[in-house]
């Protein structure tokens, strides 16, 4: 049995959208209750806003797993996918594809690079790569920065200067730039899905 042929990504592109579906349902007031807590109250965990937050914040954790497990496999298939469409024109192997996600420096473009291959793979002749990808990959960066920021900043060993109300807005901003990311690789993940079916039929009809 041939390894290296196509294989249409249907099953796995419809789980890895309703995933992504499912972390943009649960983010969106995960993002908006921390604005309705009253940091400067002694007694703020207390408050229902709080626990809610926090419920909502595990559940988003849990979906964010997930659908980040399913979402490197489609990165893998797909990257896989769009080399044999095109041979030569993905320079990354699919291991790689997923493996520069996690690899320090290489990680604040590499998967841009792969990702935006694997685009004009799969589109086909003439094709080239759209602002879709480069405003997934700006506020992912963005998202990434800020989210790391308040992280650093939360447990600093200074709390008692920590501005607890301008953490969150900045935290706001950073839920705002990841949910716009998630939003973007969603429409990639389509796209590309579709690109690379339409070239597999037209090569079929060829033959």
């Amino acid at each position: 049995m041939k390894t290296n042929s196509f294989k249409p990504l249907t099953k796995l592109t419809g789980w890895t959208l309703r995933l992504m579906g499912a972390l943009i349902v649960v983010a969106v007031p995960t993002a908006v209750t921390p604005l309705f807590i009253d940091w400067n109250d002694p007694m703020y965990a207390e408050s229902s806003a709080y626990m809610i937050n926090a419920v909502g914040l595990l559940i988003w954790v849990l979906f964010w797993a997930v659908s980040g497990i399913v979402s490197l496999v489609w990165v893998y298939r797909a990257t896989k996918n769009a080399r044999i469409l095109k041979p030569g024109a993905v320079t990354t192997t699919p291991a790689w594809a997923v493996g520069w996600f996690f690899i320090p420096f290489a990680s604040l473009w590499k998967p841009y690079e792969t990702l935006k291959e694997v685009w004009t793979a799969s589109r086909g002749a003439g094709s080239r790569s759209v602002p879709l990808i480069n405003l997934w990959w700006a506020t992912y960066l963005i998202g990434n920065f800020i989210g790391w920021f308040v992280t650093r900043q939360t447990f600093s060993s200074d709390q008692a200067y920590i501005d607890m109300p301008f953490l969150v807005w900045v935290e706001g901003a950073g839920n705002i730039s990841s949910l716009i990311a998630t939003l973007c690789f969603y429409q990639m993940v389509r796209r590309i899905h579709r690109f690379q079916l339409e070239r597999d039929t037209a090569a079929a009809e060829v033959f």
